[in-house]
């Protein structure tokens, strides 16, 4: 219903008002650095999607559009692991972006990896509410103006505010973030004193009606600050094309991993408000490639092209990922791969997406996309009766994909027990290992475990190994016994 309101008023204008030029902003968000068509799936990626940019741009002028990234840039796709996110900032500078907003992935590489893709950027970084430990390190801007289509617009960039819910260690070590909705309490005065024709918030949130964790600030921000017009959202990889969400603010969101672009045009009656007319392209097989873009990027293609050329293993039957704890094989799988490369006395671990490995050659493909992030291992000491509260927490996420299951170990929830195999039985303390993601607390999923290895006593101790080194190595050693019940 929004999108038809604002089509229709945007044609009411056309016929019986005067507009003056149009200005149109192109939105990518969550393209997890898919950039050759081997990163996709769904027959897109971000060198067809660079194509199209650069057609609407000449299409419509460049003086007349603004081109904003959203973030979750650099990471997630087996290519952005080979160049660790360099790729993604080529392609963001090669196509001049207006503004790249950081989203949480863009940590996934660590804190250390993401200030250095930061100063090879040649565009705005726009990040009010995140800054670098000195903040001198990099200049992150809180907002910036433009000129275009003969209009003042001021462009707001927030990062995701629960950042430390999601990475920890070094992925976020010499870094600081803050609520969006408070750093914009105290910069709109400033902001609107430059009486400008359009405000524009561009941010790594989603829109949520329901959000029970209160990890994305849209609709409060929307009530409180009617004088934005546009908020260019991310981070949920939905597809809103137009949502008119509380004071008249509309909402867009393109969706994710370059499968779609949002195209916004807006148009400036004389003595009315802008009139914002979203909607999504979809890209595809049929869009063409951008050819100046694919040979910034040659080389990294070239080693993807070997790296799928030749297998990790063999496997002789099928590993399915289904419920963790009961017969999900892939969780198995990566649960007991933590447990050797930590050498811990027990672990938890979920899985982290839903793919399957099949019968025959396993490759980098296969292995990444049942390990999809750059997750760090961790440690951490506890008693018996700090891991009974672990899983009992573990257990209200149990129906969900962040349920981590016990692996080295049993647990009762009925009689909320823990059975340890005879040689762990008699130790004081267990070591535990967890990914970096949990022990972040899980996107603010899991305080009590959060609070638990928080403790000087549990000893909290990064390890110089990622999950998906862990399960290649494991691999390569052979799959290991499928226990079939772990929870009861």
């Amino acid at each position: 219903m929004p999108y038809i309101y604002t089509a229709f008023i945007s044609i009411f204008f056309s016929l019986f008002c005067h507009a003056e030029q149009s200005l149109v902003i192109l939105q990518t968000t969550d393209i997890h650095s898919a950039i050759f068509d081997e990163d996709s799936k769904d027959s897109a990626s971000w060198l067809r999607m660079s194509s199209k940019i650069k057609d609407l741009r000449q299409g419509y002028g460049a003086e007349n559009t603004l081109l904003i990234d959203c973030g979750d840039t650099i990471q997630g796709s087996l290519s952005a692991s080979i160049s660790r996110g360099e790729d993604a900032i080529t392609i963001l500078n090669h196509l001049n972006y207006d503004a790249w907003v950081p989203g949480n992935h863009e940590l996934d590489f660590g804190s250390h990896r993401f200030l250095e893709l930061c100063k090879q950027t040649q565009i705005p970084v726009l990040s009010a509410n995140f800054e670098f430990i000195p903040k001198d390190a990099f200049e992150f801007q809180a907002f910036r103006s433009y000129q275009r289509a003969g209009k003042k617009i001021i462009v707001i960039g927030m990062q995701a505010s629960f950042l430390h819910y999601w990475s920890t260690g070094s992925q976020f070590s010499n870094c600081r973030v803050w609520s969006a909705k408070s750093e914009l309490m105290k910069i709109m005065p400033t902001i609107l004193e430059q009486d400008a024709d359009l405000i524009i918030l561009a941010l790594h949130q989603g829109l949520a009606f329901r959000d029970d964790r209160k990890v994305n600030e849209v609709l409060e921000i929307a009530k409180l600050f009617p004088e934005i017009h546009l908020i260019l959202g991310g981070h949920t990889h939905r597809e809103f094309p137009a949502e008119l969400i509380s004071n008249g603010v509309l909402y867009t969101q393109a969706g994710a991993h370059a499968k779609s672009l949002a195209k916004i045009n807006i148009e400036f009656p004389k003595n009315s408000p802008p009139v914002i007319q979203p909607e999504l392209i979809g890209i595809n097989q049929n869009t063409a490639l951008d050819p100046v873009a694919l040979r910034l990027v040659q080389k990294t293609h070239r080693e993807l092209t070997t790296q799928l050329t030749y297998p990790i293993t063999h496997l002789e039957s099928d590993l399915k990922a289904a419920k963790v704890g009961v017969n999900c094989r892939i969780s198995h799988l990566i649960g007991h791969a933590i447990l050797k490369a930590s050498s811990a006395d027990i672990a938890i671990h979920g899985r982290l997406s839903s793919s399957s490995l099949k019968k025959g050659p396993v490759g980098e493909r296969e292995l990444f996309g049942i390990i999809p992030y750059e997750n760090d291992l961790f440690t951490a000491q506890v008693s018996v009766e700090e891991l009974k509260l672990v899983m009992n927490e573990q257990m209200n996420f149990q129906k969900s994909y962040s349920f981590n299951a016990p692996v080295n170990f049993s647990y009762n929830h009925l009689e909320q027990s823990i059975t340890l195999k005879p040689e762990l039985r008699n130790k004081e303390k267990l070591t535990l290992c967890i990914n970096s993601r949990v022990a972040a607390s899980g996107g603010k999923r899991f305080p009590v475990l959060k609070n638990i290895i928080s403790q000087p006593s549990a000893q909290l101790k990064e390890l110089p190994i990622k999950t998906r080194d862990a399960v290649r190595q494991q691999l390569q050693r052979g799959v290991p016994n499928f226990e079939a019940t772990l929870i009861f």
